[in-house]
């Protein structure tokens, strides 16, 4: 199965942290999604079986729904949609309306991810949401009155200010809410938005981040919701389809303004600025900015990587099987680690151990060298 993404860069106000490819003029949006759904017709293919799609941002519910509604339209007029297909619409709380949910749900939506990101308002305001935490548990209700179950919760760890505490009150908030997903992210502060310009603000170090975070593992766990992968928690039956689309060798287009895909053996980004790209599309020019084709190599590398992301790890046998070659004889330091006890080997699959999953990243550079 395979999977769409369309990136949606409107938003209301930007957020002090982001760096993403998003702005705040709304009178593009006609413009944008008809090159949106031109894109899409570009590349029709009936083999291209979808069982995923996925409207992210920016904040996707800030704009007409019509357009989301026509866009979904325009995927099932152009690959093969299974009847099963699992189709997530982001939001900000701010922007949840009824008639909004009504209408996404009418043309398939059947998954709604929310952008909390804390429970406490003092800290919203710090990093420019425009909504409060009375709000979210609004749109969340709005949601689930619409007949929409399946229901995500982003949080940020490690946002200024607040303390270890102040998560562990989010998280707990969140997870009693009607919802089926949790997504938990590490703050990044980049140099070049008002966040990393900013000054007098405290953030944790990282012991009390990676403190913080493995409390929340365990809360999350007595609650029933499942580690699938390093950021991801799920009810039994709930993990996102395109979430595990990055961690699996499947291919995705990526739509949109800086949105990337995997179609072949090629992955792509396109222009990330949003006029260049409706720009390309209109004058039936390449959106596309940068393109790799993987190698064998390539794909050895992603295949250890994003397999010990997963809470499930890396299936050995699928590795020799699909390369011709033991994971042992491309990484031969996983024999070191497997010493050690950072990574574990159970029932044919290789994981890294529960309590060393936050520092995954420094273990892959390490392990990947």
């Amino acid at each position: 199965m395979s999977s769409v993404y369309i990136h949606v860069p409107f938003c209301k106000q930007r957020c002090a942290y982001c760096d993403f490819c998003s702005q705040t003029d709304l009178k593009k949006e006609k413009r944008y999604f008809l090159a949106i759904q031109k894109h899409i017709k570009s590349v029709a293919d009936e083999t291209f079986r979808v069982d995923s799609i996925f409207f992210g941002g920016g904040t996707p519910s800030v704009v007409d729904a019509k357009h989301i509604v026509e866009t979904i339209e325009t995927i099932r007029q152009s690959f093969t949609v299974v009847p099963d297909v699992e189709i997530t619409v982001e939001c900000n709380p701010e922007s949840v309306t009824k008639e909004k949910i009504l209408a996404y749900k009418e043309s398939g939506v059947n998954r709604i991810s929310i952008g909390l990101q804390t429970i406490h308002d003092e800290t919203l305001k710090k990093i420019n949401r425009i909504h409060t935490y009375a709000e979210a548990i609004e749109a969340v209700k709005i949601v689930n009155g619409c007949g929409i179950e399946n229901i995500n919760v982003d949080l940020l760890l490690g946002l200024p200010d607040e303390t270890e505490d102040m998560f562990f009150k989010s998280v707990f908030a969140v997870s009693n809410l009607p919802i089926k997903h949790v997504s938990i992210y590490a703050l990044e502060v980049y140099p070049n938005t008002p966040l990393g310009k900013a000054k007098g603000f405290k953030y944790m170090n990282e012991d009390e981040v990676a403190d913080a975070y493995y409390k929340a593992v365990e809360l999350l766990k007595t609650l029933n919701f499942q580690r699938y992968e390093v950021s991801n928690f799920a009810l039994d039956g709930y993990d996102c389809k395109h979430n595990t689309y990055y961690w699996k060798p499947h291919h995705y287009y990526g739509i949109g303004a800086g949105a990337s895909g995997f179609v072949g053996d090629v992955r792509y980004t396109n222009f990330d600025n949003v006029d260049q790209y409706i720009q390309a599309i209109e004058s039936g020019a390449s959106s596309i900015l940068t393109s790799d084709v993987l190698t064998i190599e390539d794909k050895m590398y992603e295949a250890v990587m994003l397999g010990l992301r997963r809470e499930k790890g890396l299936n050995v046998s699928k590795f020799e099987k699909r390369f011709g070659k033991t994971i042992y004889e491309y990484c031969p330091k996983i024999h070191e680690y497997l010493a050690t006890g950072v990574l574990q080997k159970q029932n044919g699959r290789l994981f890294v151990r529960p309590d060393k999953i936050y520092v995954l990243n420094s273990i892959l550079t390490e392990l990947l060298s």
